[in-house]
């Protein structure tokens, strides 16, 4: 049996998926390709060196409410991101990304946004529409250039990087 094969067995009817610090560089295709993951209500990708989140990827955890990408690679998400409506958590700090899909103010119940020590150089005005969103954290080497961003009075956490 492959590694592959392990680790979907391992995951079948599980409510939360850890592939945390496995030197993983894409995704496992169990979780591109298989079916639903219906009860999954957590997926942990973090500490891993990942670069590219493939687009079905969004379209397999239907109830979906917090997905951690900390500390990988990535260079963009996919606009299909805006698949997760369950989702509350996000956590997408020490990346690369640049940007963030404009689709990610579709995630209307979304509570904790981190997007710290990334390489941000503009947040998609639709970011406004995430009147859920209880904390939006985010450091930049261009904080202080960035557009204000309006969250409806939520909490908005800006830092420079030091």
């Amino acid at each position: 049996m492959s590694t592959e094969e392990v680790l979907e067995s391992s995951y079948d009817d599980k409510q939360a998926i850890m592939l945390d610090q496995m030197a993983l560089e894409k995704v496992p295709a169990f979780l591109v390709y298989a079916n639903k993951f219906p009860i999954a209500a957590s997926v942990d990708l973090s500490c891993n060196l990942i670069s590219e989140i493939p687009d079905s990827f969004f379209h397999k955890f239907p109830n979906l409410s917090a997905l951690i990408l900390n500390n990988n690679q990535l260079i963009r998400l996919p606009e299909s991101i805006s698949f997760l409506a369950t989702l509350r958590t996000l956590k997408l700090d020490n990346n690369k990304l640049r940007t963030l899909p404009s689709t990610i103010g579709n995630l209307r119940k979304l509570e904790i946004l981190t997007i710290s020590s990334n390489k941000l150089i503009s947040l998609p005005s639709t970011i406004g529409n995430l009147h859920a969103t209880l904390c939006l954290l985010y450091t930049s080497d261009a904080a202080d250039d960035m557009q204000c961003v309006d969250l409806g009075g939520r909490r908005i956490i800006k830092k420079k990087k030091k």
